[in-house]
């Protein structure tokens, strides 16, 4: 953390050093002194500041001073730009949280720390529905101004670390029912004892890579456990670490969002406790993978008609190879060896999330008591589940998958579609088909429309095999290539269909002269909005303005809302796009994706050969593009036909409205413009 503080000392420190440096004979340097104040006067309680705060954020124009004990520590990274504080280092009858717009505050204010606040001028608030210390910002998303963290400058000038040795903070020993009872506690330190985590989280991260995540922690109450959030950071230093699969004491800083208490671990010092017999009795299970003994052939050779169940120990190390991470294939992975590929059926969605399940990720299948199983002609891994076959259970799924970690993405097994009588031996795996085209039926088409849809893969000979795609997949409706080059997907089957699975159309190098010797359309623009810096955006009506989400297919996504502070608005924005140069381009047309939420007007779409500078100046023509009818849908707009423009400059524009009575939401993203 560099404040202004820190500054100071270092030049008190750096002339104090130059002044005595020849007086130095050795190597031994004396540490600069740390700089401590101590205040007497007008000192007020954490009691007394939050009683201040009566339903809206006020200002405090008194010189109070407000001391505490620090008991938090963002050197993990799990607390971000947050610093809890309590009244007592021992027997804390109040906690306090103070919204300051800093990192790296524990490398000022340690755990242990007694710390000192000038409170004038600073506000009384409350974000997410716990009070706390703050200051009235503009938000930069919306330019207004609320209730938010305390700027650095402001930081430095009224945070001050006492001279008081540091002491030993005592987590509060408290059970999940207190909690509920003890709203004042929000910000102490607390220790909760006899607590684990659901069955169905064993095998689970603290989180995902800079995503936030929430884990439930339950007690052994019974027949109903008493429960409570443990909220954890994707940039967190321990977000990949599995979660304790034990039971025992949690230490964490007590905390609220909305309706929902939570905690906060500091670091995993606070969860090492949790290793004992769970709460039914059973043994906190080991996640370290077994012994490999056998190979994926070995699982499929125990089938003998449609279902049998695994009754030895065949323990398969194998590679990930397929998961659901554009969502292309739903609560399963793809597997394989140097004997084949297996699809491995997990009652789970979100598995690419865990390390675990990562392309390239080497896992331990323990398959015993599994069931295989012949679905439409491939083999599946799974479990009976009410005397069907189907899904591994969730809060089973820790007793059959382990993590090696070690990860090794594998490269494809290269094969032609004239392969098609020998493909049975590559089920399940890897592979790459070179020198193919979508035929002249689905090229440009989108991956897949309202339902799980199919498309054909050509090779020059003739030869054909199918392109499976999802409905749900996040590239559905993007459009497949309409060039000759190679694919990669993973090898599956259906009532004697072969079909390939994509797992993200980036694996789709095909970009050159078709079989026939014809040129694919050229891509003239290509948007995916990552920024909106090459884009004219203007504000005609209303405060609202289009700007980065992050969603769309694949996220982020232009977007722009009509409804904010509660309320809809009356708003006119436009989103233009820069000059697109279709000179010596013919047959010339352009996509789009939209998705709309919420009941109020549809964008409008434009198009124009000479911008004026104002968009209620320019003359524009209005192009009738598909926009989705259902909410929460993204829709392939196209193709709409630019013919009328071949050869000339133009600007694509996107026409926003909204009302006092209704505001819709809307996200555009994926512009492409193409041409011959």
């Amino acid at each position: 953390m560099k404040t202004l503080k820190i500054l100071k000392m270092f030049l008190i420190a750096l002339v104090f050093s130059a002044i005595n440096f020849g007086c130095v004979h050795d190597d031994e340097f004396s540490n600069p002194p740390v700089e401590c104040f101590n205040f007497t006067e007008n000192i007020k309680t954490i009691a007394d500041i939050k009683a201040l705060y009566t339903g809206s954020a006020i200002q405090i124009t008194e010189d109070w001073i407000l001391t505490g004990y620090v008991n938090s520590s963002d050197e993990s990274g799990n607390i971000f730009k947050y610093i809890y504080i309590q009244d007592d280092p021992k027997n804390p009858t109040q906690g306090f949280t103070l919204s300051v717009d800093v990192t790296d505050t524990y490398t000022y204010f340690p755990v242990g720390s007694k710390i000192f606040i000038k409170l004038k001028g600073l506000y009384i608030g409350q974000f997410g529905n716990v009070v706390q210390l703050g200051d009235l910002v503009r938000n930069q998303t919306t330019q207004v101004i609320e209730f938010g963290r305390i700027p650095e400058a402001k930081f430095n000038a009224a945070f001050f670390k006492g001279c008081d040795p540091l002491v030993e903070i005592v987590p509060k020993v408290m059970t999940l029912a207190e909690l509920n009872s003890n709203p004042d506690l929000i910000g102490a330190l607390i220790k909760i004892d006899n607590v684990e985590f659901d069955s169905n989280l064993i095998g689970e991260p603290y989180a995902v890579l800079e995503q936030t995540v929430n884990r439930t922690l339950k007690d052994c109450s019974t027949p109903t456990p008493n429960t409570i959030i443990l909220r954890n950071s994707g940039f967190a230093s321990f977000y990949n670490k599995y979660l304790p699969t034990g039971k025992g004491s949690i230490i964490a800083i007590f905390s609220k969002f909305n309706t929902d208490n939570q905690l906060y671990i500091r670091d995993l010092n606070d969860t090492a406790d949790m290793i004992h017999d769970r709460c039914d009795g059973t043994p906190a299970p080991s996640l370290d993978p077994p012994a490999d003994n056998a190979n994926i052939q070995d699982i499929k050779n125990v089938l003998t008609g449609t279902l049998s169940q695994i009754t030895q120990d065949l323990n398969v190390t194998a590679t990930v190879v397929g998961n659901d991470d554009t969502n292309n294939l739903f609560r399963v992975i793809y597997v394989q060896d140097e004997t084949g590929g297996l699809r491995v059926r997990l009652n789970k969605t979100g598995l690419y999330l865990n390390q675990k399940y990562k392309i390239g990720e080497k896992v331990t299948i323990a398959a015993k008591d599994l069931y295989v199983s012949l679905v439409s002609g491939e083999i599946h891994l799974g479990a009976l589940v009410s005397g069907v076959f189907g899904d591994i259970p969730e809060n089973q799924i820790y007793k059959y998958v382990f993590d090696n970690n070690e990860n090794a993405p594998l490269e494809p097994t290269v094969l032609t579609i004239a392969n098609s009588p020998n493909l049975d031996a590559h089920l399940g795996k890897l592979v790459r088909f070179n020198d193919v085209e979508f035929d002249d039926a689905s090229a440009g088409q989108p991956f897949a429309g309202t339902s799980a849809t199919n498309r054909t893969l050509r090779d020059c000979n003739g030869g054909t095999i199918l392109v499976r795609t999802a409905n749900q997949a996040t590239f559905a409706s993007q459009a497949t290539p309409s060039g000759k080059g190679s694919l990669i997907g993973v090898l599956s089957v259906f009532n004697g269909d072969y079909q390939i699975w994509v797992r993200n159309p980036n694996e789709l190098d095909m970009n050159g002269l078709r079989c026939d010797g014809s040129a694919p359309p050229q891509v003239i623009f290509n948007e995916g909005f990552t920024n909106l810096s090459n884009w004219i955006v203007v504000s005609v009506t209303g405060a609202q303005v289009w700007n980065i989400a992050n969603f769309g297919v694949p996220a982020p996504c232009a977007a722009m809302n009509g409804f904010a502070n509660g309320s809809n608005n009356a708003n006119e924005d436009w989103l233009i796009s820069p000059e697109i140069d279709l000179a010596g381009k013919t047959n010339c047309s352009f996509s789009f994706d939209a998705w709309k939420n919420f009941n109020g007007d549809p964008i409008q779409v434009f198009v124009t050969t000479n911008y004026a500078g104002n968009p209620n100046s320019t003359t524009w023509t209005q192009i009738n593009a598909n926009l989705p009818t259902a909410n929460s849908v993204f829709t392939n707009s196209g193709p709409n036909s630019l013919s009328a423009y071949d050869g000339q400059k133009i600007r694509i524009a996107f026409k926003y409205t909204s009302s006092t009575s209704s505001g819709a939401s809307w996200e555009v993203d994926n512009v492409r413009v193409i041409g011959d």
